[in-house]
């Protein structure tokens, strides 16, 4: 084989292999980090990341567990009213929408709304899976 050719085919090689580890790198990086964010909106998920963090003592949890179960109360009554508000929100465009859209826009419009509310539905069931989306089974955090 020619030497230019087989310099040429090392080189490809080499950068065909770089690209395909920084794909696999970037992929795990982008899947922990939704991990993470994804971790703050289950039950008790933003306390076991700071309780992780702090480390407090037997003696300090005593003292911090009732400011958690404060914090988490009132977050998760402003998650709810946030849903709600954005609901409304929806609704409105929707019918604002509506009138401008002929049958097949529409239909296309509801198929997207269907498959959003089962990828929150599954969200809320801890059904994802590292940002891969449905897992069967469940994942319990």
């Amino acid at each position: 084989m020619n030497l230019k050719i087989k310099n040429s085919l090392i080189v490809v090689g080499t950068l065909m292999i770089g690209i395909i580890i920084g794909f696999l790198i970037n992929g795990r990086l982008t899947s922990m980090r939704m991990d993470n964010m994804r971790q703050i909106f289950i039950e008790r998920g933003m306390e076991k990341q700071l309780m992780n963090t702090i480390n407090p003592s037997q003696e300090q949890m005593k003292k911090i567990r009732p400011i958690f179960d404060n914090f988490e109360e009132k977050r998760r009554q402003q998650l709810f009213e946030h849903r709600d508000e954005q609901k409304v929100i929806f609704e409105e465009f929707e019918n604002e929408l509506k009138p401008l859209l002929s049958p097949e826009q529409f239909e296309r419009l509801q198929q997207l709304k269907n498959k959003n509310r089962e990828r929150i539905q599954g969200f809320n069931q801890g059904q994802m899976r590292k940002g891969r989306g449905p897992h069967k089974g469940g994942r319990n955090n």
